[in-house]
């Protein structure tokens, strides 16, 4: 595909500005933010835009997305630019669930996609440390230019959110309490030489009804230690989930730019679980988790990000996660227990870390109510 990059020499939006106005001139497509906080550190160089979505890819479970999503597109020839490249990369998640299938780990019944991808995009690439500003997209069809106009007449609309913290109306938990202390209780066994520490999973659900989940990563992003921040709308699909993701993140679990050809893949940087998210050592761990819990891991412990042509990629750990899809909103975390853990302390470990998450979900709330 013939790709049209156009640089700009000063432009006076930031990321979230850009994505609030263009997400309205299509708002049944797929679109996305990755936001980098963090601009002086090489993690944090570039913030993407990107909008009209041409294809989505859902892998169904049971399938190993990394390597299949990895190999169909590292083969692929790099364009000459990032940007151009960006504009044909695939964007969205892969869940925890493929390091299940690479350990042979039988699925959940309730187990979701492997993965979701958006592929092909308009985008605009906000380069932080040569502050330019990148439009990119198909030539066909003059899109760089129509992406322009929609972004100097587009109103973002912004208004203020509320302040005030509080816990969202008719929440409810996957897990009671006395199941989730169960657990802790089950897992005081396997701890010894070979098993230091285990992540026990908890959900939270709460209503969508007339939340724009948009509103939840605006309050989540504004959080003082923000590094990376995500919101990915894969927009409406016949017979599919409408989901939306929120989140943000301190750690980059995998990135590789043009010039690193001799790193390893995307694939490969997800040979095991992330040690937050599961425990200490993260197989033993992993596997001891399959036989005490009894629901999937959706989204909370994958990847989310971006895996371009060539190999060039930026994924993030999916650890503070806020997901939207048929008419509610999830919000998963996970609460860590050792040997000397007293389980009874679970549940009320697993509120604290869903605290900020459940905030923003709670004034995302409130901003509804008001409009």
């Amino acid at each position: 595909m013939d790709i049209e990059v156009r640089t700009l020499d000063a432009f006076d939006l930031d990321a979230l500005s850009v994505y609030a106005r263009l997400r309205r001139y299509a708002p049944e497509r797929g679109s996305y933010l990755l936001e980098s906080r963090a601009h002086k550190s090489p993690e944090g160089r570039y913030s993407v835009v990107g909008y009209r979505v041409r294809t989505r890819d859902l892998m169904p479970p049971g399938v190993d997305a990394w390597q299949y999503q990895a190999t169909n597109i590292e083969r692929e020839p790099a364009p000459e630019s990032f940007a151009a490249a960006l504009a044909l990369a695939a964007v969205g998640y892969v869940s925890p669930s493929c390091v299940n299938v690479r350990q042979k780990l039988p699925l959940f019944r309730d187990e979701g996609p492997a993965a979701q991808f958006m592929v092909g995009a308009t985008v605009v690439v906000f380069d932080h440390q040569e502050r330019t500003v990148t439009v990119a997209g198909p030539r066909q069809g003059n899109l760089v230019e129509r992406c322009l106009w929609e972004i100097e007449n587009g109103s973002d609309a912004l208004t203020d959110l509320p302040t005030s913290d509080g816990a969202p109306g008719e929440m409810q938990a996957m897990i009671s309490d006395e199941a989730l202390t169960g657990r802790g209780t089950r897992a005081k066994p396997y701890f010894g030489e070979e098993l230091t520490s285990l992540v026990m999973a908890q959900c939270y659900f709460v209503p969508l009804g007339k939340v724009d989940p948009f509103d939840i990563y605006r309050v989540l992003r504004g959080a003082p230690d923000v590094v990376h921040g995500y919101y990915v709308d894969f927009g409406a699909v016949m017979h599919g989930p409408d989901t939306r993701i929120a989140g943000i993140a301190g750690d980059t679990v995998h990135q590789r730019r043009r010039s690193e050809t001799s790193s390893r893949s995307v694939s490969d940087a997800f040979q095991t679980p992330h040690p937050s998210t599961v425990g200490e050592p993260p197989l033993i761990a992993n596997r001891v988790l399959r036989k005490l819990e009894t629901h999937a891991r959706p989204i909370w412990g994958g990847g989310v990000g971006y895996l371009c042509p060539g190999g060039e990629a930026a994924f993030v750990l999916a650890n503070e996660v806020v997901s939207a899809e048929f008419g509610q909103i999830a919000v998963n975390v996970g609460t860590c227990m050792n040997a000397d853990t007293d389980p009874a302390t679970l549940p009320a470990a697993a509120r604290a870390a869903a605290a900020r998450s459940l905030s923003a979900v709670h004034k995302a709330q409130q901003a509804a109510r008001s409009s």
